[in-house]
């Protein structure tokens, strides 16, 4: 059975660059011999100019052809975070890609700000987090809270073996619908039964 490659797609705002690095070296040293992943972010695609002026548009279409996307998000919410959060769950909801969506906050991103802060900006990115969450609850969606590298590196790590056993289950399961479906074959037409190994015998040669 050969191996399947899986994009990822990682999502954040900018002050999460420990967190995606830390997600870089975890996708890197992951070992499967039945998956494999690659990972996609914006750090690594084209800074060139666009034609419209909007990079966004570029990177989009980027996103809808990954398998998995991971969006996180701590203090404040990036500039195109939701729009990358609702452009991924519809593919889901439309059975496209991607095929698996996780989303990650930090513990301290549902810290609420009392409304005589002098930091009004702050107070405001933390509305925005909480309107993300709730916009994630009210989709019946879970999103995963974390408190350190370690445990989101974790989590992770747990996702994504999950999504191996699901997806080598998948594989077997499927390879043994094709055997059934030709051994049917050969029954409904009276042939011998035969072992369904592949052989390949050359054709004799012309005397």
């Amino acid at each position: 059975m050969k191996s399947k490659t899986f994009k990822i797609f990682l999502a954040s705002s900018g002050e999460l660059v420990k967190e995606r690095e830390a997600i870089r070296e975890l996708i890197l040293g992951y070992k499967d011999i039945h998956l494999k992943y690659e990972l996609i972010m914006w750090e690594d695609m084209s800074k060139s100019f666009t034609r419209n002026g909007i990079q966004q548009d570029t990177i989009n279409p980027v996103l809808k052809e990954c398998d998995v996307v991971i969006l996180m998000f701590h203090s404040k919410i990036g500039k195109f975070t939701k729009e990358e959060f609702d452009l991924a769950y519809e593919g889901m909801r439309n059975l496209s890609k991607p095929k698996y969506m996780f989303v990650y906050y930090s513990d301290k991103s549902s810290e609420h700000y009392t409304l005589d802060t002098n930091d009004m900006k702050a107070m405001m990115a933390n509305i925005e987090v909480l309107s993300l969450i709730k916009h994630c609850q009210d989709k019946q969606q879970v999103p995963i809270k974390f408190n350190s590298i370690s445990t989101l590196k974790a989590s992770i790590n747990d996702e994504l073996k999950l999504i191996e056993k699901r997806e080598y289950r998948n594989d077997i399961v499927h390879d043994d619908t094709i055997v059934k479906i030709v051994q049917e074959k050969i029954i409904s037409s009276n042939l011998p039964k035969i072992d369904l190994k592949v052989h390949a015998t050359l054709p004799p040669k012309d005397p």
